[in-house]
């Protein structure tokens, strides 16, 4: 990598590091040192745009780049650290599972909402029985947290229906979606996921009939 591309990624202005991003991504696949030089950007916004566009990692780049994100799940800027655990979950990697769960319990006003949504859908892709007391209890908490901003309570009373089919979260769910019309949009991505399509989720239809109206006829 030059040296006037390193520092045009680093730029303060959006404009700069942008193209200078752009153009970097034009040569397609990147050397291991170059893309391990990449992640050493103080300018995060840079690292999470590549997380994103970037998709030529090979192996040995998945190795450094879970090791990095390990490194970094204490990092101050919240919406860093969320766009990192929902890497991890879109290219299964295998994060701390103790640490995440610790994620669970903590409340954060300063974008903290943010980490806590990439979490609880990492800790539900990534499910381990052998903890399902304390991510149960954990999701049930925030659920009943009254301060806790939609979209969380919506993934977390899903997580709970999916794990436990107690019927009390679906009405949960229809509480939080169809009293409030704005939230069906992160409802409706939920839906959208593989292993919530019909073939693999019995309750697909019905919790689709949540988002149109001419559906929900009889429920």
């Amino acid at each position: 990598m030059k040296q006037q591309t390193w520092n045009d990624l680093n730029s303060s202005d959006n404009e700069v590091s942008r193209e200078a991003f752009i153009n970097l991504l034009k040569q397609n696949k990147l050397k291991g040192d170059d893309l391990k030089k990449l992640f050493s950007l103080e300018n995060k916004l840079i690292i999470c745009n590549f997380l994103v566009d970037y998709h030529f990692f090979d192996k040995n780049d998945l190795t450094f780049i879970t090791k990095y994100i390990c490194e970094n799940l204490d990092h101050p800027d919240k919406p860093f650290v969320s766009e990192l655990i929902e890497f991890a979950s879109s290219w299964n990697l295998e994060l701390p599972y103790e640490k995440c769960l610790g994620f669970l319990g903590k409340h954060d006003n300063n974008d903290g909402d943010s980490v806590l949504l990439a979490t609880i859908n990492y800790v539900f892709e990534n499910f381990k029985i052998s903890f399902i007391d304390q991510i149960k209890i954990s999701l049930d908490k925030i659920l009943n947290n009254s301060e806790q901003v939609p979209d969380v309570q919506i993934m977390a009373a899903f997580v709970l229906f999916r794990i436990t089919m107690n019927k009390g979260y679906l009405k949960n769910l229809f509480d939080l979606v169809i009293k409030e019309p704005q939230n069906r949009e992160i409802f409706k991505n939920i839906l959208s996921k593989k292993w919530n399509r019909k073939e693999y989720f019995d309750y697909n239809l019905i919790l689709q009939a949540v988002l149109d109206p001419a559906m929900r006829v009889g429920l």
